[in-house]
């Protein structure tokens, strides 16, 4: 540095050595399409060209790759995590990927590769921004030309070291499933847990739907006295621990019959009432319509009156378990 007159400072001059192209003289070796890195001040150190330590290759189009000479994308990192302190921001205007322009709608995506490499991306995750108001995300689909998921997975850790964690809901085009342990809980805040809906039976809590189930079953018959029914017909519907079951016996034109106390067609398996008592039911003779009084216990729906020459019977009864 030299001082002027007046004492300020002047620029220093630096002199370079001379070379043919007049400046300073730099040595290394790489590959060509790398970007090569300094090891020494006036050294630049030889090219990783494969592995997970290879680095940059930036391609004739300016696309830059990590670990690939043929990126895809502006950046394209075939090795290791991506990680950053701040937030990752993707998408551009709707029907381009190159600008953000004001008020204009703007969407962006998540997604993996296709099982088929020739087959479009498998979708994620991705938000579509197009008002000023409104934003609307999507899961497993519903942007671009992009495969949507044939299954939606939630999962959940019993602690924060959980993995994978246990499946707790899931979405197919089938419908919505809950995991067997899972409850579908509304308004959670604090005691008010509101309604709860399990599907295992057997939970004390007073706020818990333990199951809802409907279906058919074959009841056995037992104690007619005349041509047992030909024709059998029972369904159930089962709410929490309220059942009702539907019976309908019928002889084909034939005429049946009962005694008193004897008579009896049994209840589902699993299904037993916890308690003694009493039902309704009907039945029909050839000429009229008669309701009867129907006993249950022990498993058992017990016919409560004696009947005979009938043509069709139908039995209703709800109990709990």
């Amino acid at each position: 540095a030299n001082r002027s007159r007046g004492g300020r400072m002047s620029a220093p001059t630096i002199t370079a050595p001379a070379t043919a192209g007049g400046g300073v003289p730099v040595g290394g070796s790489g590959a060509a399409g790398y970007v090569a890195k300094w090891t020494a001040p006036t050294t630049l150190g030889g090219s990783t060209t494969t592995g997970a330590d290879a680095s940059l290759y930036v391609d004739a189009t300016g696309n830059v790759g990590i670990g690939t000479t043929s990126p895809a994308a502006k950046l394209d990192v075939a090795y290791g995590d991506y990680l950053t302190t701040g937030a990752v921001r993707i998408g551009a205007d709707v029907g381009t990927n190159t600008s953000r322009t004001n008020a204009t709608g703007k969407v962006g995506a998540i997604s993996v590769p296709h099982f088929t490499n020739a087959a479009a991306n498998a979708f994620l995750i991705g938000a579509y921004a197009n008002t000023a108001s409104t934003t609307t995300t999507y899961i497993g689909g519903g942007l671009g030309n992009m495969n949507a998921s044939t299954r939606v997975s939630i999962y959940a850790g019993a602690t924060s070291t959980t993995s994978p964690g246990t499946e707790i809901v899931a979405v197919t085009t089938a419908g919505l499933f809950l995991g067997s342990t899972a409850a579908l809980v509304f308004n959670a805040a604090g005691t008010n847990q509101g309604l709860k809906l399990y599907t295992t039976p057997g939970n004390t809590d007073p706020n818990t739907l333990d199951c809802y189930e409907e279906g058919t079953w074959t009841p056995t018959l037992a104690g007619f006295v005349t041509n047992t029914p030909g024709t059998i017909t029972a369904s159930y519907t089962r709410v929490g621990r309220m059942v009702t079951l539907n019976v309908y016996l019928y002889a084909g034109g034939s005429l049946f019959g009962s005694t008193l106390g004897t008579t009896t067609v049994t209840v589902p398996s699993g299904m037993t009432p916890n308690f003694n008592g009493v039902g309704h039911g009907g039945l029909s003779r050839t000429t009229s319509s008669v309701a009867q009084v129907i006993a249950y216990y022990d498993g058992k729906i017990y016919l409560g009156t004696s009947v005979s020459a009938v043509t069709e019977m139908w039995v209703s009864v709800t109990y709990f378990v």
